[in-house]
């Protein structure tokens, strides 16, 4: 018994070591690997996040110009943004635009964005006709009517 107690702790140390120098590669390839991708996310950071150039002269005075002509209640809708449930009905795979709610955000309250927050993944299709609709209304309200539009 005296024998047989070191001889299978003996055992068990090796198995236990020889497992752990048999997932050690596993373990540091897995290490490695989020190494990378950390090192992929950070220089993917940087790179969207650099502005290329200035902005010009031209496009400093276009965004001053319209922000001389917004009101304080158009401002303050711009940086206002809203769940998509303020703007739809319908649950699930059903959802749908509702045209009054979406028109009272946008053309009166003048909200900015939606930030879609909705339990469910949509096909690409429905968020296509859901953009396409919060597009649409966007396009009347005053600053869009009279043709004054500004791009980014």
């Amino acid at each position: 018994m005296r024998i047989i107690t070191p001889v299978l702790a003996s055992l068990l140390c090796v198995q236990i070591f020889g497992l752990r120098l048999q997932q050690t590669p596993a373990i540091i390839q897995d290490k490695q690997a989020l190494a990378d991708d950390i090192r992929d996310s950070d220089l993917f950071l940087q790179q969207a996040t650099r502005v290329s150039t200035k902005p010009t002269r031209s496009q400093k005075l276009r965004v001053e110009a319209l922000l001389a002509r917004m009101t304080l209640e158009e401002k303050i809708g711009q940086m206002t943004n809203l769940v998509i449930d303020t703007i739809t009905t319908g649950k699930d795979q059903d959802i749908r635009i509702d045209p009054a709610k979406l028109e009272k955000a946008i053309l009166k309250y003048g909200v900015g964005s939606f930030q879609n927050v909705n339990n469910q993944a949509l096909p690409a299709e429905k968020w296509r006709e859901i953009i396409g609709q919060i597009q649409e209304t966007s396009q009347r309200t005053r600053f869009m009517r009279r043709g004054s539009r500004t791009t980014s």
